[in-house]
């Protein structure tokens, strides 16, 4: 006899694990100033996307994080310097 509650316990735990992504913070970073590395010009007004320690989108303009995403407002940064 077939038993639906193998497939109905697969669905709702493949739906946790896939809708738990959707909802990841993200860390958005504006750039006032940008070398992407694919250019050797510099970009101006970018945003840098991170998911997962990765950088997933560069984005031409500034977007707006969410409230549960960890922002970084680079946009004043002029010059970075190590000394």
């Amino acid at each position: 006899m077939f038993s639906l509650k193998k497939p109905i316990l697969i669905g709702l735990t493949s739906t946790l694990v896939l809708g738990s992504n959707a909802n990841q913070a993200e860390t958005i970073i504006h750039a006032g100033k940008l070398i992407d590395g694919q250019k050797d010009t510099v970009q101006s007004k970018m945003t840098i996307v991170i998911n997962d320690n990765l950088i997933t989108k560069v984005i031409k303009g500034y977007k707006d994080p969410s409230d549960n995403d960890t922002y970084l407002d680079f946009k004043g940064i002029r010059r970075y310097s190590q000394d």
